[in-house]
């Protein structure tokens, strides 16, 4: 890749059949304020639906690429593919199917200039693009927005964040900035991790030394899934993987689930999963409370414990500048 002028910041996205979404993300990153230096990467994860020639016809206002993040399945590999192909100092991480505020790089710029180095999640929004069903799926009520958007120039360094599970705060997989030096000297996501995978990464961040940070500066409005056999499968995944955490991390004090609360709430979901008025809300909590115990089972009883599979960047270094610009 080569660049006319010194880019601040590569913006990441992974993305798998996006055809019909993505540009609504390349939008909302034409439109960021503030004149921030960024590019964009989308990351093609193997899709089949054109994504590619879509981002490649888009006459974007930014540095755009296409990159080829076919080799192995999952966000993390993708993420980890943009990562080494990144021009910028700084990585912000996005998902294709959110939509991002008009000064989103330049907050996250904003927290690394002040704290760098440092892993800082920016903050989700919600009400504009769900429905108050979904809403209610996810435990979250409709107005909780104006109290993110009411301290919008807060940061949360540090010790001020609260611990998730009971060890170190975490960051939105979706939304988060970090030092391009960091990420790659961590190793980048372990795609063995099929959903959890931002939490297991922040804490390998954190633990060796680099702070955690949370501001509501850099924002996004967050699509969560609209059908209840979608909110199950989300649910499912994330709550097996967060099993695979607890045994990477319970030596640290992180708490896991219990198997009896499990399969008494997996017993008490399913006759709600019938009718359409308890179907949503039904469907979040049995399937990660299945999940939890397809986590256990595999990973705690079983011990089929997957190998990290972490970014190496040496043989993959020579592949700078073979991708695509539009």
């Amino acid at each position: 890749m080569t660049h006319p002028e010194p880019i601040a910041a590569s913006v990441i996205i992974p993305v798998y059949n996006g055809a019909n979404y993505i540009t609504q993300q390349l939008d909302a990153l034409a439109a960021q304020t503030g004149n921030p230096s960024f590019e964009v990467l989308i990351c093609d994860n193997g899709s089949t639906d054109g994504t590619r020639a879509v981002v490649e016809g888009y006459n974007a206002p930014y540095p755009l690429w296409v990159i080829d993040a076919s080799q192995r399945g999952g966000a993390s590999h993708a993420r980890n593919m943009g990562a080494v192909q990144a021009a910028g100092d700084v990585l912000i991480f996005c998902d294709g199917d959110d939509l991002v505020e008009p000064d989103w790089v330049a907050s996250h710029l904003h927290v690394q200039n002040l704290y760098s180095p440092v892993i800082a999640s920016g903050s989700l929004l919600h009400d504009r693009v769900n429905t108050p069903e979904v809403l209610q799926a996810y435990g979250l009520e409709p107005g909780d927005d104006q109290k993110t958007l009411s301290t919008r120039t807060r940061i949360f360094y540090d010790d001020e964040l609260t611990p998730y599970a009971g060890f170190l705060p975490t960051v939105a997989g979706g939304n988060f900035s970090i030092p391009r030096r960091v990420y790659l000297e961590a190793g980048g996501m372990d795609s063995s991790y099929k959903s959890s995978e931002e939490t297991d990464f922040a804490w390998r961040v954190q633990l060796a030394g680099v702070p955690a940070a949370l501001t509501h500066g850099p924002l996004l409005h967050y699509i969560l899934r609209d059908k209840p056999k979608r909110i199950f499968h989300q649910q499912r995944a994330y709550q097996k993987y967060k099993v695979l955490l607890w045994v990477h991390y319970r030596r640290h004090g992180m708490r896991g689930p219990s198997t009896k609360a499990s399969i008494l709430e997996v017993l008490r979901q399913a006759p709600k999963l019938i009718n359409p008025a308890t179907r949503f809300r039904a469907a979040y909590l049995a399937g990660g409370n299945l999940g939890a115990l397809e986590g256990i089972l595999q990973y705690r009883i079983l011990k089929r414990i997957p190998k990290p599979l972490r970014l190496d960047t040496a043989p993959i270094r020579g592949l700078r500048g073979l991708f695509l610009r539009n």
